[in-house]
């Protein structure tokens, strides 16, 4: 009987373990490769090649892109999982090289969006696609396109309806949007944030565009916005007393200020330390709550409320949304988020439709 070559079958082993090892080490230099290419191609079709980055915008259009997602290792697997959105990247890309006045009306000199409105809104056909005329992929569901109007009013190219802020008539921003620094002088506007609100569209459905303005200002940002103060009958703490029993006191001289983003203030209410509980709406949808000291000092005797509680689900009243512009909605616990501001005795509540 011939005994068996063990140090034959120990060189076969030791083989198709080498041939293993070095298959994983190419798996995973495939995948990081193509995890690299997948998160280049956006920024290589918007770039081209041989294009001078510093030549961008003035006479150039930007597109502030958002990679969401996160990346999560697994043997033989590298991937972006974009249920966490912690690996998501921000960043504009541009295209230098097209000239927005052959692609839009350029010159125009209003400074209030829905003037601009009104003058295009018959001929939305004068507004052509930069995602055409560039020939870039994009995807439409987050990635939109700025374009000069006016010092005072930046322009938004978007490609399909939005949830809950895009339709084909009105772009609705729940919270202020911050530009940056680079994207501001470019463009040579007077500001650099866009306040909450509702600003116009104009969608050419020729080529499916939605062309939104918006106004452009710089912190901190004064809102138009009607501002009431809720005096309660009886407050013990909770927003269920607050909205139980009242009435209401309209303060026509207050201002809304936005002093941060979503930090919001009542002037001059605030400043001279005039106690109560204001209610106001940024954005035209969800509430704001400031308090200053005991919301009825003058019964209740409750002191500054550090943090408000919500005992199960409750309306808005229908007297104060109307007050305010908005449409009477139900409060849930969940979404009522609030921050105590320590130096300036106030708290904060803002309370999401």
């Amino acid at each position: 009987m011939k005994k068996p070559k063990i140090k034959s079958t120990c060189n076969i082993s030791i083989l198709v373990m080498g041939v293993l090892f070095f298959s994983m080490i190419s798996c995973r230099e495939d995948v990081l490769n193509d995890q690299t290419q997948n998160s280049n191609q956006f920024a290589q079709n918007l770039s081209g090649e041989k294009q001078n980055q510093s030549a961008r915008l003035g006479k150039g259009i930007c597109f502030p892109v958002v990679d969401p997602g996160r990346i999560v290792r697994r043997t033989l697997v590298l991937r972006c999982d974009d249920t966490w959105g912690e690996c998501n990247r921000y960043y504009t890309e541009c295209l230098p090289w097209l000239d927005p006045c052959a692609l839009i009306p350029c010159g125009i000199e209003w400074r209030d969006p829905w003037i601009i409105y009104d003058k295009f809104r018959e001929t939305p056909e004068v507004f052509d696609s930069f995602r055409d005329a560039g020939q870039i992929k994009i995807d439409p569901s987050t990635t939109r396109a700025y374009f000069p109007v006016n010092g005072s009013v930046l322009g938004m190219q978007f490609y399909q309806e939005w949830e809950h802020s895009l339709s084909k008539d009105k772009l609705h921003l729940r919270t202020a949007l911050l530009l940056d620094e680079e994207t501001a002088n470019d463009y040579g506007l007077e500001g650099d944030v866009l306040p909450a609100g509702i600003y116009p569209v104009i969608y050419n459905e020729k080529n499916n565009t939605f062309n939104a303005f918006a106004a452009v200002s710089k912190f901190p940002v004064e809102y138009d916005r009607p501002i009431n103060q809720i005096i309660p009958a009886y407050f013990d703490g909770t927003l269920n007393s607050l909205l139980k029993d009242f009435y209401i006191k309209e303060q026509p001289e207050s201002v809304l200020i936005e002093t941060d983003l979503e930090k919001y203030t009542v002037e001059p209410n605030i400043s001279k330390n005039i106690a109560g509980v204001y209610a106001a709406s940024s954005n035209l949808y969800d509430l704001s709550l400031i308090f200053k000291g005991d919301p009825n000092p003058q019964s209740s005797k409750y002191g500054t409320p550090t943090k408000i509680l919500v005992e199960g689900e409750i309306w808005l009243n229908e007297e104060i949304a109307k007050l305010l512009n908005i449409e009477p909605f139900l409060i849930r616990p969940e979404n009522v988020h609030q921050a105590y501001d320590e130096k300036e005795d106030v708290l904060r509540v803002t309370i999401l439709r």
